[in-house]
């Protein structure tokens, strides 16, 4: 659902932490997200989740322009 993966994005990448089912939060540096393009609604949430992120203020690199990764 891309609602619901909007939402869980985008408090991974605030809290920096992982999400456990248990509602447990796991400390964790997150500074690259992974959309696995084999759902037919990959597009989408795609789309949607880069939007909600730049609405929340952060600043979109692709992995080749981040320090980290140079």
């Amino acid at each position: 659902d891309p609602e619901e993966a909007k939402k869980h994005v985008l408090s991974k990448v605030q809290k920096q932490a992982l999400n456990c089912l248990s509602g447990k939060k796991i400390p964790c540096e997150i500074d690259s997200i992974c959309i696995h393009g084999d759902t037919l609604k990959s597009l989408e949430i795609a789309k949607i989740i880069i939007e909600n992120l730049i609405n929340s203020g952060f600043d979109l690199k692709p992995l080749n322009k981040m320090k980290k990764f140079l």
